[in-house]
């Protein structure tokens, strides 16, 4: 997911209360009408907001709001700072590249072994013997948990 543009919208209050349910509804009716570029995230600490919650693509809570709310939310911010969103976007991405980087191992890894083992230059003289096989893919576990321990955010 790639944050090209920002949207922001504060709700209306009535009677100082905040509405969950007018919340909801303004999502329903947006997201039938707006192309799947847009993200709806919310972000609550209150109960009235936990249908919001639910139906928006992405929702925050604050770890200090109300149980209902943490349960309702995607993504719960462990310190009561709105600026951990920002980490939490970069963690997933640096994580989507890690996965990535993890899948095209295995995949070119899997691509050069599976047909050597099966004998595909056995009229050549290479064939892969079965505890060799089992070494390389021990090896190609072993890297891809490197890789994966290497991950910085």
């Amino acid at each position: 997911m790639a944050l090209h543009r920002k949207i922001v919208c504060i709700c209306p209050r009535k009677n100082g209360n905040r509405h969950g349910n007018y919340m909801s509804s303004r999502i329903r009716s947006s997201s039938s009408s707006c192309h799947r570029s847009i993200y709806f995230v919310i972000g609550s600490d209150g109960i009235n907001d936990a249908p919001a919650l639910v139906q928006a693509d992405i929702g925050i809570a604050i770890e200090a709001g109300t149980d209902v709310t943490i349960e309702s939310a995607d993504i719960i911010l462990v310190r009561n700072d709105p600026r951990d969103v920002l980490t939490a976007i970069h963690l997933a991405k640096v994580t989507y590249k890690k996965m990535l980087q993890n899948l095209m191992w295995a995949t070119g890894y899997n691509a050069l072994a599976i047909p050597l083992a099966a004998g595909i230059l056995y009229k050549y003289g290479v064939l892969l013997s079965p505890v060799v096989g089992a070494v390389l893919m021990s090896t190609s576990t072993i890297i891809v948990a490197i890789n994966a321990k290497l991950l910085k955010a």
